[in-house]
């Protein structure tokens, strides 16, 4: 080993990449009850959300493999889109959320959105600063 290749290098750091769910988002109480109607739809029993956590985050389809055999990946997804809109304001947004935010904006830091989250298209703050309307700042 070389002298100094034991050293980490210290960079500037110019952009921030966030995951939306888990990070800046709990959704697992609507995404929860959002399954939970999707499976009545198509005609199955609720199931607990212990039950439901273990597949949270699956891509849909191993979803559709898992709970929805006879149905289209369409079918699926448009089941979700119908029933997520009326848990949405069951998402919650994490309490240092707002503050890590206005944190790294005040430093001027790029910032970016990288999710599997489909409803929240927009970016993370609009030319005012605001964050989207579906998740509205406490």
């Amino acid at each position: 080993m070389k002298k100094g290749e034991d050293t980490v290098q210290k960079r500037e750091v110019k952009a921030v990449l966030f995951d939306m769910d888990g990070v800046l988002i709990d959704s697992s109480d609507a995404w929860a009850e959002a399954f939970n109607d999707v499976l009545v739809h198509f005609g199955q029993k609720p199931m607990p959300k212990q039950k439901f956590l273990k597949c949270f985050g699956n891509p849909i389809e191993k979803d559709q493999k898992m709970f929805f055999k006879n149905h289209s990946i369409e079918e699926i997804k448009s089941a979700f889109n119908k029933f997520f809109k009326k848990w949405r304001k069951d998402v919650l947004l994490f309490p240092d959320s707002v503050p890590v935010l206005k944190k790294l904006r005040v430093k001027k830091l790029k910032m970016g959105l990288i999710s599997n989250f489909g409803f929240f298209r927009n970016p993370i703050s609009n030319s005012s600063g605001q964050l989207p309307a579906a998740l509205p700042i406490p």
